[in-house]
Formats: structure tokens, sequence, C-alpha cells
């Protein structure tokens, strides 16, 4: 199933730095995406909403690797790389299947008359740029929160970040051999008004990598 959305455009072209034929191509809605959690000089052993930095979801920086493309030396090698950095350590791991994120919505109301409309919340972009696996992707705000007011699209942010917290806190990639992905059957949206995150685990037994 490939992605369906006027609201998240470069989701619907290859952003690998080689052009078109490049890489694996756009990144389809039943892939499992992965995120790796490290300390960052803040020690604790849950998913939090610092995990999602803001500037990274506005530039669609914020670094995910394709599990179906992504093999276990490469994550070592391109993700976990020095623990000695300001990363820190590895904490865990936690992934989700893409159409959970893609299924992420904000609300939008207002106008004269009042009406209210949803949109996409999350784009997921093959995006791999130089000094990249082929494997890597990144997630960002969708383009469709720019229509918000300021203040509408500061709290659908947050939101979208802790619900973020949500989606992949509800899954875990877990060893022996290789990642074994137990996933969320449906996707979670809250609004604003309840925009405090529910304390995941992390997976930690990824912590020494082999």
């Amino acid at each position: 199933m490939v992605p369906q959305a006027a609201e998240c455009e470069e989701e619907l072209r290859t952003q690998h730095h080689g052009g078109n034929g490049a890489g694996h191509g756009i990144v389809r809605c039943q892939e499992v995406v992965i995120l790796a959690v490290f300390e960052e000089g803040r020690p604790r052993t849950k998913l939090d909403k610092k995990d999602f930095r803001p500037e990274k979801l506005k530039d669609t920086n914020l670094s995910v690797a394709r599990k179906e493309h992504t093999t276990r030396p490469t994550f070592n090698e391109h993700v976990i790389g020095d623990e000695s950095g300001p990363k820190g350590r590895l904490l865990g791991v936690a992934c989700v299947e893409t159409r959970l994120l893609r299924a992420l919505t904000f609300e939008m109301v207002g106008g004269q008359p009042p009406a209210s409309k949803t949109g996409r919340a999350v784009c997921v972009v093959d995006r791999v740029e130089q000094g990249d696996h082929d494997g890597h992707a990144a997630l960002g705000f969708s383009e469709a929160l720019e229509a918000l007011s300021e203040r509408q699209k500061s709290q659908w942010r947050t939101t979208t970040r802790n619900n973020l917290v949500d989606v992949f806190g509800s899954g875990s990639c877990r060893v022996p051999g290789w990642w074994q992905a137990r996933h969320a059957t449906r996707p979670v949206m809250r609004a604003p008004s309840r925009a405090l995150p529910r304390r995941r685990a992390l997976c930690t037994n990824w912590k020494k990598p082999m």
C-alpha cells in the first residue's frame, strides 16, 4: 500500500540524494520503522516528548530506520555509532507500523461560520542524505498544520509529539536473533486538553550491540 496524502507531498516521491531509482523508494504503509532512543544526558527508562524534538519534526528530519531495509550491522554502525558522543548510550528501541503514524490527525476549529476540519499530523518520508544508510527515513510534521493559527499550531505540535510517545510506546522490538515487532492494533489521537504523555517503558535489551 502506498501513501495517499496531499498533506505530505514529500511522501509521494523518493528523497534519496541519489535521485529517482536510488535506495528503496517511498516508505509504504505496511513497513515498520524503528526509533533508537539515546540517553542524551538525561538517564531514564521510558519514552518521553523530548525524544520527538520539535525542530527536527519541523524540518522532517527526525531519524528512523526502515526495518525491512536495515541490517543489524548497519544499525550498529549508522544508528548507534559511538556511544561516547553527545547522544550518549543507547537506552532502547521502539518500533511501529508506518500506517499508524500516518493515521495520526489534528483538528482545526474556527472560521465563519465556525467549522472543524481534520488533517494528517505526521509524515513519514524516504529521506537519505549523504552519509545516511539506504534504510534511513524521517518523520516530520504534516504540511497541513501550516493552515492552523499560530496558537492552534503550537497546541497541535505539542499534542502530536505526545501522540508519537503513545504510538511508539505501544510496540517494541526485541531480540534474540533479530527484531521481532509487537504492533499496536489501532492509532492513538489525543486533543490538546489531554496532552500529557503516558509513560511507556523502553525495550532495554538492545543496550549491548552484537
